[in-house]
C-alpha cells in the first residue's frame, strides 16, 4: 500500500506541476497552446492509464489482500492531493 500511495501522490503532483506550468504561461498565448496540445496528446493519456491502474490496485490491496496499513503521512498526502487535483 505505501508503493501504491507513493506512486499516486507523485502522479498528482506532476499532474498539478503540469496545470501549474500551463496557465503560468497563459500570458504568451503561442507557447501556452502548444504546450497544452503537446500535454494533452502525449501526458495526460499516460498519467490517466497510470492513475487509473494504481487506483484499481490500491482498492485491490484494500478490499481484496486487507493490507490498509501505510504511513499516516502517505494517507494525508493522498488525500490532500487527490482534492487539490479535484477542486
Amino acid at each position: 500500500m505505501k508503493f501504491v500511495l507513493s506512486i499516486l501522490i507523485i502522479n498528482h503532483l506532476c499532474f498539478l506541476g503540469f496545470e501549474y506550468a500551463i496557465t503560468s504561461m497563459l500570458n504568451d498565448q503561442i507557447s501556452a497552446s502548444s504546450y497544452a496540445k503537446l500535454y494533452v496528446i502525449l501526458v495526460f493519456p499516460v498519467q490517466l492509464l497510470l492513475e487509473l491502474t494504481f487506483f484499481i490496485a490500491m482498492l485491490y490491496q484494500a478490499f481484496i489482500v486487507f493490507k490498509w496499513r501505510a504511513n499516516g503521512t502517505l494517507w494525508i498526502g493522498f488525500i490532500a492531493t487527490f482534492l487539490m487535483v479535484i477542486f
